[in-house]
Protein backbone atom coordinates (compact mmCIF):
# COMPACT_ATOMS: atom_id res chain seq x y z
CA UNK A 1 0.00 0.00 0.00
CA UNK A 2 1.12 3.78 -0.61
CA UNK A 3 2.10 5.96 2.59
CA UNK A 4 -0.93 7.36 4.14
CA UNK A 5 -1.43 11.00 5.39
CA UNK A 6 -4.08 12.98 6.80
CA UNK A 7 -4.59 16.65 5.72
CA UNK A 8 -6.26 19.20 7.99
CA UNK A 9 -7.05 22.09 5.67
CA UNK A 10 -10.15 24.71 4.77
CA UNK A 11 -8.21 25.34 1.71
CA UNK A 12 -8.94 22.91 -1.23
CA UNK A 13 -6.14 24.86 -2.91
CA UNK A 14 -3.85 23.94 -0.02
CA UNK A 15 -4.74 20.44 -0.39
CA UNK A 16 -4.28 20.14 -4.30
CA UNK A 17 -0.79 21.59 -3.91
CA UNK A 18 0.07 18.82 -1.13
CA UNK A 19 -0.95 16.60 -3.33
CA UNK A 20 1.48 17.72 -6.63
CA UNK A 21 4.51 18.40 -3.75
CA UNK A 22 3.67 14.45 -2.57
CA UNK A 23 3.26 13.22 -6.11
CA UNK A 24 1.51 9.47 -5.93
CA UNK A 25 3.80 8.38 -3.30
CA UNK A 26 1.19 9.77 -0.71
CA UNK A 27 -2.67 8.90 -0.46
CA UNK A 28 -3.84 11.83 1.40
CA UNK A 29 -7.22 11.91 2.36
CA UNK A 30 -8.40 15.57 3.41
CA UNK A 31 -10.34 17.12 6.65
CA UNK A 32 -11.53 20.43 6.89
CA UNK A 33 -11.96 21.14 10.61
CA UNK A 34 -10.07 19.46 13.68
CA UNK A 35 -13.62 17.82 14.85
CA UNK A 36 -13.88 16.05 11.66
CA UNK A 37 -9.76 15.30 11.10
CA UNK A 38 -10.37 13.18 14.95
CA UNK A 39 -13.40 11.29 14.02
CA UNK A 40 -11.41 10.12 10.93
CA UNK A 41 -7.94 9.54 13.63
CA UNK A 42 -10.39 6.89 15.42
CA UNK A 43 -11.44 5.53 12.61
CA UNK A 44 -8.44 4.81 10.44
CA UNK A 45 -4.70 4.65 10.84
CA UNK A 46 -2.32 7.14 9.10
CA UNK A 47 1.20 6.98 8.36
CA UNK A 48 1.75 11.20 8.91
CA UNK A 49 -0.50 14.04 9.92
CA UNK A 50 0.05 17.08 7.82
CA UNK A 51 -1.57 20.67 9.41
CA UNK A 52 -2.00 23.80 7.72
CA UNK A 53 -0.09 26.44 9.18
CA UNK A 54 -3.27 28.32 8.40
CA UNK A 55 -4.97 26.14 11.71
CA UNK A 56 -4.23 28.81 14.65
CA UNK A 57 -2.34 27.39 17.56
CA UNK A 58 -4.90 26.75 19.98
CA UNK A 59 -6.68 24.04 17.69
CA UNK A 60 -3.31 23.05 16.44
CA UNK A 61 -2.47 21.79 20.45
CA UNK A 62 -5.83 20.49 20.73
CA UNK A 63 -5.43 18.21 17.48
CA UNK A 64 -2.04 17.52 18.65
CA UNK A 65 -3.10 16.04 21.75
CA UNK A 66 -5.67 14.22 20.61
CA UNK A 67 -3.23 12.44 17.58
CA UNK A 68 -1.10 11.33 20.59
CA UNK A 69 -4.00 9.51 22.14
CA UNK A 70 -5.64 8.09 18.77
CA UNK A 71 -2.01 7.10 17.24
CA UNK A 72 0.39 7.91 19.76
CA UNK A 73 4.42 8.19 17.72
CA UNK A 74 2.55 9.29 14.16
CA UNK A 75 3.97 12.47 12.44
CA UNK A 76 2.67 15.53 13.18
CA UNK A 77 3.63 18.68 9.79
CA UNK A 78 3.23 21.72 9.25
CA UNK A 79 2.74 23.02 6.00
CA UNK A 80 2.26 26.48 4.49
CA UNK A 81 3.09 28.56 1.34
CA UNK A 82 7.14 29.91 1.49
CA UNK A 83 7.00 33.62 1.20
CA UNK A 84 8.68 33.67 -2.18
CA UNK A 85 6.98 31.08 -3.84
CA UNK A 86 3.12 29.63 -4.02
CA UNK A 87 4.64 26.26 -3.43
CA UNK A 88 3.98 24.59 -0.71
CA UNK A 89 6.86 23.47 2.57
CA UNK A 90 7.02 21.20 5.26
CA UNK A 91 8.41 22.14 8.83
CA UNK A 92 8.15 20.24 12.20
CA UNK A 93 5.91 22.24 14.54
CA UNK A 94 8.77 22.63 16.48
CA UNK A 95 11.03 24.10 13.96
CA UNK A 96 13.74 21.68 14.01
CA UNK A 97 13.23 20.88 10.21
CA UNK A 98 12.12 22.21 7.23
CA UNK A 99 11.66 20.54 3.78
CA UNK A 100 11.34 23.25 0.43
CA UNK A 101 9.89 22.42 -2.52
CA UNK A 102 13.10 21.98 -4.76
CA UNK A 103 15.31 18.64 -5.71
CA UNK A 104 17.93 17.99 -3.36
CA UNK A 105 20.35 15.56 -5.20
CA UNK A 106 17.60 15.05 -7.72
CA UNK A 107 15.00 13.90 -4.91
CA UNK A 108 11.63 14.76 -5.06
CA UNK A 109 10.13 16.34 -2.03
CA UNK A 110 8.41 13.28 -1.43
CA UNK A 111 11.51 11.20 -0.91
CA UNK A 112 12.53 14.05 1.30
CA UNK A 113 9.88 13.71 3.53
CA UNK A 114 9.78 10.52 3.58
CA UNK A 115 13.45 10.32 4.46
CA UNK A 116 13.34 12.76 7.36
CA UNK A 117 10.51 10.51 8.87
CA UNK A 118 12.87 7.44 8.79
CA UNK A 119 15.54 9.32 10.49
CA UNK A 120 13.30 10.57 13.15
CA UNK A 121 11.96 6.70 13.28
CA UNK A 122 16.08 5.72 13.47
CA UNK A 123 16.77 8.50 16.00
CA UNK A 124 13.72 7.16 18.61
CA UNK A 125 14.87 3.24 18.36
CA UNK A 126 17.13 2.94 21.38
CA UNK A 127 17.93 -0.32 20.83
CA UNK A 128 19.67 0.98 17.58
CA UNK A 129 21.04 3.43 19.28
CA UNK A 130 23.05 0.91 22.29
CA UNK A 131 24.26 -1.00 19.01
CA UNK A 132 25.37 1.87 16.69
CA UNK A 133 28.50 2.56 19.16
CA UNK A 134 29.70 -0.92 18.39
CA UNK A 135 29.90 -0.59 14.95
CA UNK A 136 33.32 0.30 14.44
CA UNK A 137 34.53 -1.72 11.21
CA UNK A 138 32.89 -0.07 8.76
CA UNK A 139 33.52 -0.42 4.78
CA UNK A 140 35.80 2.36 3.81
CA UNK A 141 35.96 3.74 0.29
CA UNK A 142 38.95 3.75 -2.01
CA UNK A 143 40.51 6.20 -4.33
CA UNK A 144 39.41 3.72 -8.03
CA UNK A 145 35.63 3.08 -6.37
CA UNK A 146 35.36 6.96 -6.40
CA UNK A 147 36.83 7.72 -10.01
CA UNK A 148 34.65 4.60 -11.57
CA UNK A 149 31.40 6.32 -10.29
CA UNK A 150 32.56 9.30 -11.14
CA UNK A 151 32.89 7.92 -14.87
CA UNK A 152 29.64 6.24 -14.68
CA UNK A 153 27.81 9.46 -13.45
CA UNK A 154 29.46 11.77 -16.29
CA UNK A 155 27.60 12.73 -18.64
CA UNK A 156 30.64 11.95 -20.97
CA UNK A 157 31.56 9.12 -19.10
CA UNK A 158 32.50 6.06 -21.16
CA UNK A 159 32.56 1.98 -19.82
CA UNK A 160 35.75 1.68 -21.81
CA UNK A 161 37.14 3.78 -19.29
CA UNK A 162 35.60 2.34 -16.55
CA UNK A 163 37.08 -0.95 -17.69
CA UNK A 164 40.68 0.88 -17.78
CA UNK A 165 40.08 1.81 -13.82
CA UNK A 166 39.03 -1.69 -13.23
CA UNK A 167 41.63 -3.27 -14.59
CA UNK A 168 43.85 -1.75 -12.63
CA UNK A 169 43.10 -2.92 -9.42
CA UNK A 170 43.38 -6.62 -9.07
CA UNK A 171 40.44 -6.87 -6.42
CA UNK A 172 37.98 -4.66 -7.65
CA UNK A 173 38.69 -7.13 -11.12
CA UNK A 174 38.48 -10.37 -9.48
CA UNK A 175 35.21 -9.34 -7.83
CA UNK A 176 33.57 -8.00 -11.29
CA UNK A 177 34.13 -10.85 -12.64
CA UNK A 178 33.41 -13.13 -9.97
CA UNK A 179 29.63 -11.41 -10.19
CA UNK A 180 29.48 -11.53 -14.12
CA UNK A 181 29.97 -15.50 -13.38
CA UNK A 182 27.64 -15.59 -11.05
CA UNK A 183 24.52 -17.94 -11.44
CA UNK A 184 22.18 -15.38 -11.17
CA UNK A 185 23.17 -13.44 -14.64
CA UNK A 186 23.26 -16.66 -16.59
CA UNK A 187 25.67 -15.26 -19.37
CA UNK A 188 26.09 -18.17 -21.63
CA UNK A 189 29.70 -18.35 -21.65
CA UNK A 190 32.67 -17.51 -18.75
CA UNK A 191 33.44 -13.97 -18.79
CA UNK A 192 37.37 -13.34 -18.66
CA UNK A 193 38.12 -10.14 -19.50
CA UNK A 194 37.22 -7.15 -17.19
CA UNK A 195 36.34 -5.04 -20.03
CA UNK A 196 33.37 -7.35 -21.08
CA UNK A 197 32.00 -7.43 -17.57
CA UNK A 198 32.12 -4.09 -17.53
CA UNK A 199 29.95 -3.74 -20.94
CA UNK A 200 27.49 -6.79 -20.19
CA UNK A 201 26.62 -5.64 -16.63
CA UNK A 202 26.41 -2.03 -17.69
CA UNK A 203 26.86 1.70 -15.79
CA UNK A 204 24.51 1.46 -13.05
CA UNK A 205 24.63 -2.77 -12.07
CA UNK A 206 28.05 -1.95 -12.14
CA UNK A 207 27.80 0.79 -9.74
CA UNK A 208 25.87 -0.80 -7.36
CA UNK A 209 28.20 -3.42 -7.42
CA UNK A 210 31.17 -1.20 -6.52
CA UNK A 211 28.57 -0.47 -3.80
CA UNK A 212 28.40 -3.94 -2.64
CA UNK A 213 32.58 -4.81 -2.83
CA UNK A 214 32.81 -2.36 -1.02
CA UNK A 215 30.46 -3.57 1.76
CA UNK A 216 31.81 -6.82 1.64
CA UNK A 217 35.45 -5.85 2.19
CA UNK A 218 34.49 -5.90 5.76
CA UNK A 219 33.92 -9.47 5.47
CA UNK A 220 37.48 -10.44 5.80
CA UNK A 221 37.09 -9.26 9.71
CA UNK A 222 34.34 -11.94 10.33
CA UNK A 223 34.43 -14.40 12.96
CA UNK A 224 30.90 -15.07 13.58
CA UNK A 225 30.16 -18.85 14.01
CA UNK A 226 26.97 -19.32 11.38
CA UNK A 227 28.00 -16.63 9.28
CA UNK A 228 28.93 -17.62 5.73
CA UNK A 229 30.03 -14.47 3.68
CA UNK A 230 30.36 -16.89 0.28
CA UNK A 231 26.86 -17.41 1.25
CA UNK A 232 26.15 -13.92 1.85
CA UNK A 233 27.49 -12.69 -1.13
CA UNK A 234 25.87 -15.36 -3.32
CA UNK A 235 22.22 -14.71 -1.74
CA UNK A 236 22.38 -11.14 -1.91
CA UNK A 237 23.81 -10.80 -5.86
CA UNK A 238 20.80 -13.46 -6.65
CA UNK A 239 18.32 -11.44 -4.79
CA UNK A 240 19.44 -8.20 -6.58
CA UNK A 241 18.94 -9.51 -10.32
CA UNK A 242 15.69 -11.67 -8.92
CA UNK A 243 14.11 -7.65 -7.54
CA UNK A 244 15.29 -6.29 -11.06
CA UNK A 245 13.86 -8.45 -13.53
CA UNK A 246 10.29 -8.66 -10.99
CA UNK A 247 10.75 -4.51 -10.97
CA UNK A 248 11.47 -4.28 -14.93
CA UNK A 249 8.65 -6.48 -15.64
CA UNK A 250 6.11 -4.29 -13.67
CA UNK A 251 7.74 -0.39 -14.68
CA UNK A 252 9.51 0.82 -17.27
CA UNK A 253 11.13 3.37 -14.95
CA UNK A 254 15.01 2.40 -15.90
CA UNK A 255 15.23 4.51 -11.96
CA UNK A 256 13.09 2.01 -10.42
CA UNK A 257 14.36 -1.10 -11.96
CA UNK A 258 18.22 0.13 -10.71
CA UNK A 259 16.82 0.88 -7.23
CA UNK A 260 15.32 -2.52 -6.87
CA UNK A 261 18.49 -4.58 -7.98
CA UNK A 262 20.49 -2.10 -5.71
CA UNK A 263 18.23 -2.87 -2.82
CA UNK A 264 18.59 -6.49 -3.10
CA UNK A 265 22.33 -5.98 -3.47
CA UNK A 266 22.20 -4.22 -0.17
CA UNK A 267 19.29 -5.21 2.01
CA UNK A 268 20.58 -7.37 4.66
CA UNK A 269 24.20 -5.20 5.31
CA UNK A 270 23.05 -5.31 8.31
CA UNK A 271 23.36 -8.68 8.92
CA UNK A 272 27.15 -8.33 8.00
CA UNK A 273 27.72 -5.47 10.12
CA UNK A 274 26.59 -7.36 13.27
CA UNK A 275 28.47 -10.49 12.43
CA UNK A 276 31.55 -8.59 11.72
CA UNK A 277 31.38 -6.26 14.69
CA UNK A 278 29.09 -7.94 17.01
CA UNK A 279 30.35 -11.53 16.46
CA UNK A 280 29.60 -13.33 19.64
CA UNK A 281 25.78 -11.65 20.17
CA UNK A 282 24.76 -12.45 16.30
CA UNK A 283 26.29 -15.93 16.56
CA UNK A 284 23.91 -16.49 19.29
CA UNK A 285 20.96 -14.97 17.52
CA UNK A 286 21.78 -17.54 14.37
CA UNK A 287 21.96 -20.19 16.70
CA UNK A 288 18.43 -19.49 17.88
CA UNK A 289 16.87 -19.32 14.90
CA UNK A 290 18.31 -23.12 13.80
CA UNK A 291 18.50 -21.46 9.74
CA UNK A 292 14.90 -20.49 9.49
CA UNK A 293 15.03 -16.96 8.59
CA UNK A 294 11.56 -16.03 8.85
CA UNK A 295 12.61 -15.80 12.57
CA UNK A 296 15.12 -13.81 12.10
CA UNK A 297 14.38 -10.46 13.06
CA UNK A 298 11.98 -11.13 16.21
CA UNK A 299 15.39 -12.88 17.33
CA UNK A 300 16.97 -9.51 16.60
CA UNK A 301 14.62 -8.10 18.20
CA UNK A 302 14.37 -10.11 21.33
CA UNK A 303 18.44 -10.89 21.96
CA UNK A 304 19.78 -7.43 20.53
CA UNK A 305 16.28 -4.96 20.83
CA UNK A 306 16.97 -3.48 17.22
CA UNK A 307 17.41 -5.75 14.17
CA UNK A 308 19.77 -6.06 10.58
CA UNK A 309 17.14 -3.69 9.20
CA UNK A 310 17.66 -0.79 11.12
CA UNK A 311 21.16 -1.09 11.28
CA UNK A 312 21.34 -1.32 7.71
CA UNK A 313 18.88 1.62 7.24
CA UNK A 314 20.94 3.71 9.49
CA UNK A 315 24.24 3.11 7.47
CA UNK A 316 23.06 3.40 3.95
CA UNK A 317 21.06 6.75 5.08
CA UNK A 318 24.62 8.14 6.35
CA UNK A 319 26.12 7.21 2.74
CA UNK A 320 22.71 9.37 1.03
CA UNK A 321 21.51 6.55 -0.96
CA UNK A 322 18.53 6.99 -2.58
CA UNK A 323 15.18 6.68 -0.51
CA UNK A 324 13.46 3.27 -2.43
CA UNK A 325 16.73 1.68 -1.46
CA UNK A 326 16.01 2.93 2.05
CA UNK A 327 12.50 2.35 2.20
CA UNK A 328 13.45 -1.55 0.95
CA UNK A 329 16.29 -2.08 3.42
CA UNK A 330 14.22 -1.20 6.57
CA UNK A 331 10.95 -2.74 5.81
CA UNK A 332 11.60 -5.75 3.48
CA UNK A 333 10.32 -8.06 6.37
CA UNK A 334 7.50 -6.17 6.88
CA UNK A 335 3.90 -7.28 5.28
CA UNK A 336 1.83 -4.36 5.93
CA UNK A 337 4.72 -1.58 4.35
CA UNK A 338 4.46 -3.55 0.79
CA UNK A 339 2.86 -1.85 -1.99
CA UNK A 340 1.22 -4.47 -4.17
CA UNK A 341 -0.25 -2.68 -6.47
CA UNK A 342 2.09 -0.08 -8.03
CA UNK A 343 5.16 -1.91 -7.08
CA UNK A 344 8.78 -0.46 -5.99
CA UNK A 345 12.10 -1.70 -5.08
CA UNK A 346 10.11 -2.47 -1.55
CA UNK A 347 7.94 -4.73 -3.40
CA UNK A 348 10.61 -6.38 -5.60
CA UNK A 349 13.12 -7.10 -2.61
CA UNK A 350 10.04 -8.77 -0.61
CA UNK A 351 8.95 -11.04 -3.50
CA UNK A 352 12.58 -11.91 -4.65
CA UNK A 353 13.48 -12.46 -0.63
CA UNK A 354 10.72 -14.91 -0.57
CA UNK A 355 11.24 -16.70 -3.76
CA UNK A 356 14.96 -17.79 -3.05
CA UNK A 357 13.81 -19.15 0.24
CA UNK A 358 11.06 -21.44 -1.23
CA UNK A 359 13.70 -22.29 -3.70
CA UNK A 360 16.27 -23.15 -1.22
CA UNK A 361 13.83 -25.37 0.77
CA UNK A 362 12.45 -26.58 -2.67
CA UNK A 363 15.23 -26.42 -5.05
CA UNK A 364 13.06 -28.51 -7.75
CA UNK A 365 12.06 -25.04 -8.45
CA UNK A 366 8.47 -26.25 -8.57
CA UNK A 367 6.74 -23.69 -5.20
CA UNK A 368 4.93 -25.91 -2.68
CA UNK A 369 4.55 -22.91 -0.44
CA UNK A 370 6.86 -24.35 2.31
CA UNK A 371 8.02 -21.46 3.70
CA UNK A 372 6.33 -18.70 5.44
CA UNK A 373 7.68 -15.65 3.76
CA UNK A 374 6.49 -17.47 0.57
CA UNK A 375 2.98 -17.87 1.88
CA UNK A 376 2.65 -14.54 2.83
CA UNK A 377 4.40 -13.23 -0.32
CA UNK A 378 1.28 -15.41 -2.32
CA UNK A 379 -0.74 -13.75 0.30
CA UNK A 380 0.09 -9.95 -0.89
CA UNK A 381 0.93 -10.54 -4.49
CA UNK A 382 -1.79 -13.32 -5.45
CA UNK A 383 -0.66 -17.00 -5.99
CA UNK A 384 -0.37 -16.55 -10.06
CA UNK A 385 1.40 -12.90 -9.65
CA UNK A 386 3.93 -14.49 -7.62
CA UNK A 387 4.41 -17.89 -9.66
CA UNK A 388 4.91 -15.93 -13.01
CA UNK A 389 8.18 -14.43 -11.06
CA UNK A 390 9.40 -17.70 -9.58
CA UNK A 391 12.43 -19.20 -11.57
CA UNK A 392 11.66 -22.02 -14.61
CA UNK A 393 13.94 -24.60 -15.88
CA UNK A 394 15.32 -22.21 -18.21
CA UNK A 395 15.83 -19.43 -15.60
CA UNK A 396 19.51 -19.11 -14.24
CA UNK A 397 18.69 -17.92 -10.84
Amino acid sequence: MNKSALVLSDSEQEFERCQQALSDRWHLTTSIDSSDAVAKLDAETFSMLLVSDSIDSDELDCFEREAKRALPGTPLIQFGHQSSSKEIAFRSPRDEWQLNPKKVDHEPIADQLARTLLKQQLKNDEGLLRLVPKIKTLPSWRDVYRKVVKEINSPNGSLATVAELVEDDPILTARILKTANSAAFGFRRRISDPEQAVMLLGGERLKSILIFTVVLSVSEYSQCPGFNPDRFWSRSVQAAELARKIMKGNSKAQTQVDSAFTAGLVHDIGRLLMAVNIPEAYSAVLSAIEGDNSKLQTEEYRQLETSHTELGAYILESWNLPYPILEAVLWHHSLERVPTEDLTPLSAVFAADAIIGEQRANPDRVPSFETTLFRQARDLFGEEQLESWYPTESDPI
